[in-house]
C-alpha cells in the first residue's frame, strides 16, 4: 500500500524477520536537472567501460547495489542479523528478557526500551527514517547520473576520464545520520572512558546497519558534567549539536527540573535544519510537560528508562552467587544488580580500577574522574545503549518495509513523504507557542513586559549563538574561533581544534591567571578560556583513550584600560549560519558561566555574576549605552535607554559590544577591575 498520512492512533508498521520481500516493480531512475545538463545527450560508447568498472567496484565496496532498493534492504537486513546475533552472544539467555518485546503481537522480533510520548511519535520517527533512506537512494542515482561526463544509470554520454578515475570518485558514504546526545555528567559517561558511553555503544550497534545502506552513522556525545538544559545548551542548540542532527537526546533529569527549560530545549532544537526526532532518558516527568509538542505540534519524542527487574541479580537477598550460578551470568551483566540495587559494586563497576592494577591486571585508564556512586558504570551504559539501539532498529525496518510495500518509485515516494513532513512542520511553526504546566510562563511574563510578540522570537525565531562550551560543533569546526583549526573530541594534548587559552589560578590575594597552554590572550579583547585542571591529562601508555572531553570553557574579558570588547557575529558565523541581519530582531543576550569562580566556595566570587552587571559594568552596543540588563532564564537581555531590546547592527551587520568595569564590589571590598569578566556565550535573536 502507498504511504499516506495516518491518524495519531495509527499502530506501528509490522516488523519483519529475515530478508524483506523484494519490490514487485523496478524503480525507474530519478531525474536530476543538474546532472542532465552536465551529461551529453549523444553517446560514443566510451562510458560503457567506465560505468561497468565503477558499478563493479561500487557493488564490491558496499556488498550490493545501492541503485537497487531490494539490494539495499537485503544488505541492511544482513547487518541487522549480524548485530542481533552478536548481542545475543554477549547477553546469552538473558537477551530475550532484557530486550525482546514479547507483549506486542506482530510478526518478527521486536525490541523494547524506547516508548513514544504519544503513538504519533513513532509514526513520525518512521517517516523521518524513510526520508533518510529515500534521500540516500536519490543521492546515489544523482551521483551515478553524472560521472565524468557519463550517465551511468542510463548508460549514455561521453567519458571525460578513465575507468580508473571513475572508480576513484566512489565515495565512502552517500549520506550521514547523526545521533546527538545532550545531558549531564552521567550522560557524558563520567567515570568511564568516552568509548564506554551509551552513545558510543549504540553507535557501535547501529553503524554497521546504516553503513550497509551507504550511510555513515555518527554518534555525538556532547553531554557536559553538571549542565542543565537551559540557558547554555538550549540557547546554543545548533551551535552545540550541529545543523545536521537527525536524532537528539535530552538527559537532564538530575540537573534541570524546569518545565520552561525543557520546552525551550525542544523548541530551539525543533527548528534545527536537520529537524531531529527526540529521546528523553529518565525524563523525571518532564515528558508530560512537552507532550503538547507531540499532540499539537509536529515533534517525535520517545522516552527510555531501564527496567531493573529484568537484570539478573548477582547477590539475591544479599547472598552472593558463586560457582556455576554466578558463571551463568554473562560478564556484561555480572554485578550490574546487587541485592536488588542497580549500579553494581564499586570494585566491579568500572572497566579498570586501582585494585585491578594492584592485582596484576593490564587494564588501562584506572582512577578516572567521576567514579562516584551516582554515575553509571560501563555495563549499565552498555545496557542503556542497547535499550535505544534495538528498538531503533525495529522502527528503522518498519520504515524500510513501508518503502518496499509502496508501489511508487523512489522520486515520487520521496516527494510524497517530504510534502507530508514539510506541511506538518510548517503548521507547527505557524501555531502559537505551545505550553503546559508552566512550560512557557516565565517566557510569557518576560515578553509581556516588553512586547508579547517576542514570545515567538524566543522560541521559534532565528538566532546565532557564540558558545565556549565543549563538546560543540561550532568549536570543533572553527566557527566560534573564526579560524581554520578544526577537530573533534580528543585526548588531552592531542586536540587539533583551537583550544583557546588554558589557565590555572594563583593563591589569594593574587587573582591573576597563569597561562599554561594555548594562545596568549589579547588585552582589550575576549579570550576563549578553559581551566587546565579541568582536563584529564594522563600519559598515553597509562590511558590511550579519550576521557571526559567536556569542558565548560568561557570567554574571558581581558581588561585594557579598564575595558574589553568583542564583535558579534564573526565572519565564519555569518557564512556558516547564513546570517541575514534583516531577518533578526537585533535582541542581544549574555549567557552566564555554569559555575561561579571562588576559592573552595569559601570566598565571595571573584568573577561578575549577571546580577552584578547593573551596578558594576558600563556597556555599549555599537557605541550606544546599555541602560538595563533584563534577567531572563539566567541570561541578561540588553535594553537601551528607550526601553527597547532591539538593537540596530552596524554597516557590516555586526554588533560591537564594549564592557567597562567600575565601582567597588561590596562583598569582597575589591575594585570591579580586579574581578574577572567571564561569560559562557553571547546570543543574537
Amino acid at each position: 500500500a502507498s504511504i499516506d498520512p495516518v491518524k495519531e492512533t495509527a499502530p506501528p508498521a509490522p516488523a519483519t524477520e529475515g530478508p524483506i520481500e523484494p519490490v514487485k516493480e523496478t524503480d525507474p531512475p530519478a531525474t536530476n536537472s543538474a546532472a542532465t545538463e552536465a551529461t551529453p545527450v549523444d553517446s560514443d560508447g566510451t562510458c560503457d567501460a567506465l560505468c561497468d568498472k565503477r558499478e563493479e567496484a561500487r557493488i564490491s565496496k558496499f556488498g550490493g547495489d545501492l541503485l537497487n532498493v531490494t539490494d539495499v534492504v537485503r544488505m541492511a537486513n544482513q547487518a541487522r542479523e549480524e548485530t542481533v546475533a552478536n548481542l545475543r552472544e554477549k547477553y546469552g539467555i538473558h537477551f530475550d528478557k532484557l530486550f525482546v518485546d514479547s507483549e506486542t503481537k506482530s510478526p518478527g522480533e521486536r525490541y523494547k526500551g524506547m516508548k513514544p510520548v504519544e503513538d504519533i511519535s513513532t509514526y513520525r520517527l518512521r517517516r523521518k527514517l524513510k526520508l533518510k533512506v529515500l534521500r540516500l537512494l536519490q543521492e546515489v542515482r544523482e551521483r551515478e547520473s553524472n560521472v565524468l561526463g557519463c550517465d551511468c544509470v542510463q548508460r549514455q554520454g561521453k567519458a571525460a576520464g578513465s575507468p580508473d578515475e571513475g572508480v576513484e570518485s566512489i565515495p565512502d558514504f552517500y549520506g550521514k545520520y547523526v545521533f546527538a546526545n545532550g545531558g549531564h555528567s552521567q550522560a557524558a559517561a563520567h567515570g568511564n572512558r568516552y568509548s564506554e558511553s551509551y552513545t558510543a555503544v549504540l553507535t557501535e550497534d547501529l553503524k554497521p546497519v546504516w553503513k550497509a545502506m551507504g550511510i555513515d552513522f555518527v554518534g555525538r556525545n556532547y553531554a557536559v558534567g553538571g549542565m542543565p538544559a537551559t540557558p547554555i545548551v538550549s540557547t546554543c542548540s545548533k551551535e552545540t549539536f550541529g545543523t545536521d542532527i537527525d536524532f537528539l537526546v535530552w538527559n537532564y533529569g538530575m540537573t534541570d527540573r524546569s518545565g520552561e527549560s525543557a520546552m525551550y530545549y525542544f523548541y530551539r532544537a525543533a527548528i534545527n535544519p536537520g529537524r531531529p526526532a527526540f529521546l528523553m532518558i529518565d525524563p523525571m516527568h518532564q515528558d508530560s510537560n512537552v507532550a503538547g509538542l507531540v499532540t499539537k505540534g509536529s515533534l517525535s519524542i520517545h522516552t527510555a528508562a531501564m527496567e531493573k527487574k529484568d537484570v539478573p541479580d548477582s547477590s539475591p537477598d544479599g547472598i552472593p552467587l558463586s560457582g556455576e550460578d554466578f558463571e551463568a551470568i554473562p560478564p556484561l551483566l555480572q554485578y550490574v544488580k546487587v541485592d536488588k540495587v542497580l549500579g553494581g559494586e564499586k570494585d566491579h563497576k568500572w572497566s579498570c580500577t586501582k585494585a585491578m592494577k594492584d592485582a596484576g591486571s593490564d587494564c588501562k585508564c584506572w582512577g578516572l574522574p567521576g567514579q562516584t556512586g551516582w554515575h553509571m558504570g560501563y555495563k549499565i551504559h552498555a545496557l542503556q545503549g542497547r535499550l535505544i539501539s534495538l528498538p531503533f532498529i525495529t522502527i528503522l525496518f518498519d520504515a524500510l518495509q513501508e518503502i518496499i510495500d509502496s508501489p511508487k518509485d523512489v522520486a515520487t515516494l520521496l516527494s510524497t513523504v517530504e510534502k507530508e513532513e514539510n506541511d506538518e512542520f510548517e503548521n507547527f511553526i505557524s501555531l502559537p507557542v505551545i505550553g503546559k504546566d508552566g512550560g512557557k510562563k516565565e517566557y510569557e511574563d518576560f515578553a509581556k513586559a516588553l512586547d508579547p510578540a517576542l514570545l515567538e522570537t524566543w522560541f521559534k525565531g532565528p538566532s546565532i549563538c557564540r558558545t565556549g562550551l565543549l563538546p560543540s560543533e561550532s568549536r570543533y569546526l572553527g566557527i566560534t574561533t573564526n579560524t581554520d583549526k578544526t577537530g573533534g573530541p580528543a585526548r588531552c594534548g592531542e586536540e587539533t581544534y583551537d583550544i583557546g587559552t588554558l589557565i590555572t589560578r594563583n593563591k589569594l590575594p593574587n587573582l591573576k591567571y597563569n597561562i599554561t597552554g594555548g594562545v596568549e590572550p589579547v588585552p582589550g579583547e575576549f579570550a576563549l578560556t578553559g581551566w587546565q585542571g579541568g582536563r584529564f591529562c594522563k600519559d598515553k601508555e597509562d590511558c590511550p583513550d579519550i576521557v571526559s572531553p567536556d569542558y565548560t570553557d568561557w570567554f574571558w574579558g581581558v581588561w585594557k584600560d579598564g575595558k574589553a570588547s568583542m564583535t558579534f557575529p564573526n565572519e565564519k558565523e555569518k557564512d556558516y549560519y547564513g546570517y541575514d541581519a534583516d531577518k533578526f530582531k537585533g535582541i542581544l543576550g549574555l549567557i552566564p558561566t555554569l559555575f561561579k569562580e571562588s576559592y573552595a566556595r569559601k570566598t565571595p566570587p571573584v568573577d561578575f555574576s549577571i546580577g552584578d552587571f547593573q551596578d558594576h559594568i558600563k556597556m555599549t552596543v555599537n557605541g550606544k549605552p546599555v541602560a538595563k540588563y533584563r534577567l531572563f532564564m539566567a541570561m541578561a537581555i540588553l535594553e537601551d535607554e528607550n526601553g527597547s531590546v532591539q538593537w540596530p547592527p552596524n554597516e557590516n551587520g555586526q554588533y560591537v559590544l564594549e564592557f567597562e568595569a567600575f565601582g567597588v564590589m561590596e562583598a569582597s571590598n575589591r575594585t570591579a577591575l580586579e574581578q574577572h569578566l567571564r561569560l559562557s556565550g553571547f546570543v543574537l535573536y
